[in-house]
């Protein structure tokens, strides 16, 4: 809350709740800080607060991770990293399910099959998205970032 009253805006950006669901039984237990109202009333919140700092440091290193996937585009100017909209919304679906087709950018963009292939095709030349495949079993995953490109 103190980050987002400060004018730090992540929505759709963090999404904690994947971090809680992974870690389900933790998650339960973090939140068991006692039996009745009155019993909680006074109760030490360090537990919890650890373990939410602790998924929301696990989640802003999922995105860190994806945001240095994008901006490390070996030898493209930064001006040529700047994503459209429409490209960020195609590299979200691939980010969420892990690949992307040219059918699936044309549901998205609500484009033609060539318009939505071109925009695949430029991702890929920026090396944000890596093509597998030929002809129709053709589909794109975010590029993997090179553990020597992180240093």
């Amino acid at each position: 809350m103190h980050l987002y009253q400060s004018g730090w805006d992540f929505k759709k950006v963090l999404v904690l709740e994947d971090y809680y669901n992974r870690n389900r039984k933790n998650y339960y237990k973090s939140l068991q800080t006692g039996e009745t109202y009155t019993s909680r009333r006074n109760v030490d919140l360090t537990s919890w607060l650890e373990y939410y700092v602790e998924g929301f440091l696990d989640e802003v290193g999922r995105v860190r991770d994806q945001i240095l996937n994008l901006s490390v585009v070996g030898g493209i100017t930064p001006a040529r990293n700047v994503l459209d909209n429409d490209e960020l919304r195609l590299v979200d679906f691939a980010i969420s399910l892990g690949r992307i087709t040219s059918s699936d950018a044309v549901d998205i963009l609500k484009v033609p099959k060539r318009t939505a292939q071109s925009k695949l095709k430029r991702l890929e030349d920026i090396k944000v998205l890596t093509k597998h495949g030929a002809g129709p079993a053709t589909y794109y995953i975010v590029t993997p970032l090179k553990k020597s490109d992180s240093a």
